[in-house]
């Protein structure tokens, strides 16, 4: 009768079990963009580096509706800002109460272009990597990352296991903007008023 060593076959065992949660714990692009656009609303903390500066924000978001409030920034006068987007208010602008009283931008302002202040966030970084071509993947620790490559520069999508973009960053020439995801909730019908 052939005796088998148990120990070997149990570290086997482990091994194979670790090979599979591991390759378990990478996402698909198709599941974060799912889940990026299948909520009917969210709210995320998030932090912003980039030409505009660097910024902390309280973002939520359900359609036709955004509210950002600006918690920390390197430019000091803009902190405690909340910006409030509300299509059924107006279409083509957002409303700013800051300490000094309530301003309003169009969306060509500069302050307001190209930002999350009227969309969702996750549609405005899914529509910045539409036209670049399907991604190459890799992890980093526990998430997936991302990567599109285009003529003007790279751009890089980190996504944690549930699918969640947790961190975003786009080069192109010589600016670099990255922007890092915390607390999300989904579906969770937040504040978008003042």
């Amino acid at each position: 009768m052939r005796r088998f060593n148990t120990g070997a076959i149990i570290a086997g065992l482990l091994s194979v079990l670790f090979l599979a949660s591991a390759a378990s714990a990478e996402v698909s692009w198709d599941d974060v963009k799912k889940k990026a656009t299948g909520a009917k609303s969210y709210s995320v903390l998030y932090k912003y580096s980039g030409p505009r500066g660097k910024y902390d924000f309280d973002y939520a978001f359900k359609p036709g509706n955004v509210r950002t409030e600006i918690l920390r920034g390197s430019d000091k006068t803009k902190v405690g800002t909340v910006i409030v987007y509300d299509k059924g208010w107006n279409a083509d602008r957002v409303r700013a109460k800051t300490g000094g009283g309530t301003i309003v931008r169009n969306l060509t302002h500069d302050d307001v272009k190209d930002t999350p202040f009227y969309r969702s966030i996750y549609d405005m970084i899914l529509d910045q990597v539409a036209s670049l071509g399907k991604p190459s993947t890799s992890t980093s620790g526990s998430n997936t990352v991302f990567t599109f490559n285009g003529a003007g520069g790279q751009y890089r999508i980190w996504a944690n296991e549930d699918a969640e973009i947790v961190k975003p960053e786009r080069k192109d020439g010589r600016d670099s903007e990255t922007r890092r995801f915390a607390s999300h909730k989904w579906n969770n019908n937040p504040k978008t008023d003042f």
